[in-house]
């Protein structure tokens, strides 16, 4: 193992600290918690060496998971149609949404086990987002993202985009007043503060919506006399 391998498993050593630390001191996961803390150059020692981390922590379930479009094997044209209306929202071919349900459910065709990862780590990986230009696929990284299927969408941090996507009914204008007041710091206590707010008739699936987020992926740049290594894992 390098002396750069050592370096960087403590650097996720300390994204999965702030986690625990951020989890100890609060019942939801909001934009303002110790997590969400960045690093400018955090000194790293070793008995050789002192690296520097930089980097930061990005909430995975604010993002639209995509391997809810699939269940053992088979398309969902529901979740197809959520993911549609969020593709849609960020300029995004809205054919897309079709071609990536039809890979991920080949890819979990015949699976003894239900689906709780993919090779990609990131969306903009899959084959199916190969169509898109960088900056596109910057953007499909920005607002999706690969996690077991019952993974549940944080409303205090999922952007009006996501949170349209997710409950049938409600419109971008009405997701970005809500996201708004909530990031004033009206933060959801419990699902139903959201809930409450919204008109009785909407569509809400069952069991998709939290106020608490495990699932986190850890970026950054670590620095050994000059020389950069880049770092990003799910935490």
């Amino acid at each position: 193992v390098t002396q750069a391998t050592w370096l960087l498993r403590g650097a996720l050593d300390w994204s999965r600290q702030l986690l625990l630390d951020d989890n100890r001191h609060s019942a939801i996961t909001t934009r303002n918690g110790l997590w969400a803390q960045r690093l400018d150059r955090m000194p790293i020692e070793d008995e050789r060496t002192t690296a520097y981390f930089s980097g930061f922590l990005t909430d995975e379930q604010a993002k639209f998971n995509l391997l809810r479009l699939q269940r053992e094997g088979e398309t969902k044209p529901e979740e197809i149609a959520r993911l549609e209306k969020l593709l849609q929202s960020i300029q995004l071919p809205k054919t897309l949404a079709t071609t990536l349900a039809q890979q991920l459910a080949q890819a979990y065709q015949g699976a003894q086990h239900p689906a709780t990862q993919i090779n990609a780590r990131l969306p903009s990986e899959l084959i199916a987002a190969q169509m898109l230009d960088a900056a596109q696929r910057e953007r499909l990284d920005r607002y999706t993202t690969l996690l077991p299927p019952t993974v549940l969408l944080n409303i205090n941090m999922a952007s009006p985009e996501v949170l349209h996507s997710y409950i049938d009914g409600l419109s971008l204008a009405d997701a970005s007043r809500l996201t708004t007041q909530r990031d004033q710091g009206r933060w959801f206590n419990q699902v139903s503060d959201l809930t409450l707010q919204l008109p009785s008739n909407l569509n809400i699936p069952a069991r998709t919506l939290t106020v608490k987020s495990h699932w986190f992926s850890a970026q950054g740049v670590l620095d050994i006399s000059g020389t950069q290594q880049s770092l990003q894992a799910l935490v």
